[in-house]
């Protein structure tokens, strides 16, 4: 493998992970946003029921 072989998998790689931390970063706020529209309509909603619906949403789409 020559070095710039090399440096375009590795640079490839990098994009590939920077894709997948903002999706995952997308789907958390996303998720936060969804709680706080939801609370209004469902006052005993758990907290933690906007971020993992946010997660979820983002791994689903990371696996499209």
């Amino acid at each position: 493998m020559t070095g710039a072989a090399f440096l375009d998998a590795d640079l490839s790689m990098w994009v590939k992970a920077a894709g997948v931390a903002l999706t995952v970063a997308f789907g958390l706020v996303a998720g936060y946003r969804v709680q706080r529209v939801l609370r209004a309509y469902i006052p005993n909603m758990p907290a933690e029921l906007g971020p993992a619906v946010g997660l979820i949403a983002s791994v689903t789409w990371l696996l499209l």
